[in-house]
């Protein structure tokens, strides 16, 4: 078919050709030199080239749990409890914080972070909840997702306790990490040394780009491979 439809085109061309040949010599070689490179530049077919679109990482919702451990090592004057090993570690009270977080970010600009989580002493003492909300980037700067799905991503947000605000504007950088893991890192002095200056972590569960498409079936789809 692809034969049958270059000998039209030919045919079409050598009548033209003959034609402008005994009115305007010089056109009518212009005309043969423009159709054959129309004809090179296409592989001899009619298909049009189109350039794919570049994907949008600056458009992103993310969500996952709260899944961490905040070590009670600091005396009331900052000092280490215990010293800074291993077994100073073992014996200190442990804060166990659990909850949720989500992430939504359109044109680069975070339009929603908050993580909302139970935060409780390992022996079920100081029971308390905490919502990390309000966030307001540092300079307009902008977030976007890396080929590996990470992200860096710093601000200001509010703390609350128990319903209440109690921190205002505290720095905080979020940092996603090949989509998998999520680290809240908050100004220690700006929240009054309630977290000991340890980071909160917790796992990253979707990723969805600009259409709603999860992102991360290809990962999911590789473990659940390797649980076979």
């Amino acid at each position: 078919m692809k034969n049958i439809h270059l000998i039209f085109v030919s045919l079409l061309t050598l009548g033209l050709v003959l034609t402008c040949v005994s009115n305007n010599p010089a056109s009518a070689f212009a005309q043969i030199n423009q159709t054959s490179k129309a004809i090179s530049n296409t592989g001899g077919t009619n298909q049009s080239i189109t350039a794919k679109p570049k994907t949008n990482n600056e458009t992103f919702s993310a969500n996952g749990s709260i899944s961490s451990l905040v070590f009670t090592t600091q005396n009331s004057d900052n000092t280490i409890k215990n010293g800074n090993n291993a077994s100073g570690l073992t014996k200190a009270p442990k804060f166990v914080l659990s909850g949720d977080w989500v992430l939504t970010v359109n044109g680069g600009n975070v339009t929603e972070f908050s993580a909302k989580f139970i935060k409780v002493l390992n022996n079920g003492e100081r029971w308390h909840t905490h919502v990390i909300t309000n966030f307001k980037a540092n300079n307009n700067s902008k977030a976007q997702l890396t080929s590996d799905n990470s992200a860096s991503i710093s601000g200001t947000v509010d703390v609350k306790l128990n319903g209440t605000t109690v921190w205002n504007a505290a720095g905080v950088n979020i940092l996603l990490s090949k989509g998998k893991t999520i680290t809240i890192n908050l100004d220690n002095k700006a929240t009054g040394n309630h977290f000991q200056g340890q980071p909160i972590y917790g796992v990253v569960e979707s990723i969805k780009d600009a259409s709603g498409n999860e992102m991360l079936k290809a990962l999911q789809h590789a473990v659940q491979q390797t649980e076979r």
